[in-house]
């Protein structure tokens, strides 16, 4: 198994995936939607994935080392319990699209704005109240739905993203947040 270069362990009752998955030094992309884990390994930081999907379980939080998986270009945590992400997000240089919808966060880390290739962006259904100071940094991004936050203001930095690079970003919905 040690050459693994895929692992789907989609909608199992899976609680926890044992540590030594971070032994998987092959492995390209996990898929472990529709289990029950409440968090993933900190192992998971040595894997040289390009992409994690890990939907519909019930993470609270996301292991710091996350950051380390420099080459994931794809990360969908959707549906979880995630009130906040790691600084380390922000380490993830290679990411192009990120998918947090349906959890219940009330903040973006600020190093959100290090990822500057990231194309799209979807953090709709949470609870977010602000963006980030340095959003507008995000000059790679191309979509992005916060639908469904508590929205009240925009950082200027997006604005100023807008206004000079008005082909860039071709959707930002920023629908029912009250």
């Amino acid at each position: 198994m040690l050459y693994l270069n895929s692992l789907y362990l989609a909608n199992n009752q899976l609680t926890s995936l044992p540590a030594s998955i971070g032994n998987l030094v092959y492995l390209s992309m996990l898929v472990v939607n529709g289990n029950q884990l409440t968090s993933l390994p900190a192992s998971i930081g040595n894997l040289p994935v390009y992409a994690i999907y890990a939907n519909d379980n019930q993470l609270t939080s996301l292991p710091e080392s996350i950051g380390n998986l420099i080459s994931m270009q794809f990360l969908s945590v959707c549906g979880n319990l995630l009130t906040s992400l790691p600084e380390s997000i922000g380490n993830l240089t290679g990411l192009k699209t990120l998918y947090l919808n349906n959890n219940q966060l009330i903040s973006i880390p600020e190093s959100i704005g290090n990822l500057t290739g990231l194309t799209y962006l979807y953090v709709s259904q949470n609870q977010l109240t602000f963006l980030p100071t340095n959003f507008g940094l995000l000059s790679g991004l191309q979509g992005a739905d916060f639908t469904g936050n508590q929205l009240s203001s925009l950082p200027a930095s997006l604005i100023i993203l807008l206004r000079d690079h008005p082909y860039l970003v071709d959707t930002l919905n920023l629908a029912e947040n009250t």
